[in-house]
């Protein structure tokens, strides 16, 4: 309770600065370029990783804004990364369609309004872990099944999280089947990400970091190759949207995805992933007050 708002002002902070670093007139390539959208990953992650110590009926629209935001800077710039792929140029028209929508999707963190009641929202959690169903929790941690408790440090509450997230994504397997099968590709979105957030947690807290320590390549490795998967979905969509390259697309995004099934079968079978886990386990019993 006491570690949140400092963090999430923090966070908000970062954003603010990215935002107010764009161009009047920003292109997609500039938006490339821009660390935004993964600050704005960074915000919700802590916003999530937050959610027991807020007003969820507050909460929940702000964090609507965020992912807001980060979808529409991704289909903005996107716009560049299937240019590069196709080698085709970008489209006036769908360029300013998308500028538009992401645009109006930052019009929370540049209203002054909006962004005082944000931070002042931020800055005072609740004095209580509150009750809440695990149907309405942040995918973090259903996929941990844990709540956090009020004697436990954030560290520990991170390392909980995150090692028993990992837990629960291994047994209910990394990999599927066909990635062309629509309810089969969301599944294996639902893991990447998973896998990307614990990843990014235990970063954003340096003693779990450093626990961790040289076990985080095994993890870092299988995230990039998701999200190598993920961009070849994307360029895979959106040629079906379009009607051309689609042949290209599907093939490289087949050609993606064995390459990223074959490293989490193999990271899986070495136990390099446990290691991981086994890392975070000491951190569970770290509190602020040892000696109480």
């Amino acid at each position: 309770m006491k570690a949140a708002p400092d963090a999430l002002l923090t966070y908000a902070s970062v954003v603010y600065d990215e935002v107010r670093k764009l161009p009047p007139n920003v292109s997609p390539e500039q938006m490339k370029s821009s660390d935004l959208r993964k600050r704005l990953l960074d915000l919700r992650l802590m916003m999530d990783f937050s959610s027991f110590v807020y007003d969820p009926e507050r909460l929940d629209p702000m964090r609507e804004n965020v992912d807001a935001s980060y979808e529409a800077i991704g289909q903005f710039k996107d716009l560049f990364d299937q240019s590069e792929l196709t080698g085709e140029p970008i489209d006036p028209g769908e360029e300013a369609v998308r500028g538009a929508a992401m645009i109006a999707s930052l019009e929370w963190l540049r209203n002054d309004d909006q962004r005082r009641a944000f931070l002042q929202f931020i800055g005072s959690p609740t004095n209580k872990i509150l009750d809440q169903k695990k149907k309405d929790l942040p995918r973090l941690w259903r996929i941990a099944d844990v709540t956090p408790s009020d004697n436990q440090s954030a560290l520990a509450i991170v390392a909980l999280v995150s090692g028993n997230g990992l837990t629960n994504l291994i047994n209910g397997g990394l990999a599927v089947e066909d990635i062309l099968d629509e309810e089969q590709e969301a599944q294996f979105h639902d893991v990447r990400k998973g896998l990307r957030s614990i990843l990014v947690l235990v970063d954003m807290f340096p003693t779990a970091e450093d626990v961790v320590g040289d076990q985080r390549e095994p993890l870092a490795k299988l995230v990039d190759a998701f999200g190598d998967v993920n961009d070849a979905s994307i360029a895979y969509h959106d040629a079906l949207a379009t009607g051309r390259f689609v042949d290209e697309r599907r093939d490289d995004l087949a050609k993606e995805y064995k390459k990223a099934q074959k490293l989490a079968t193999d990271t899986v079978e070495n136990g390099l992933l446990n290691e991981y886990t086994n890392r975070l386990v000491s951190l569970q019993l770290f509190d602020v007050d040892p000696f109480h």
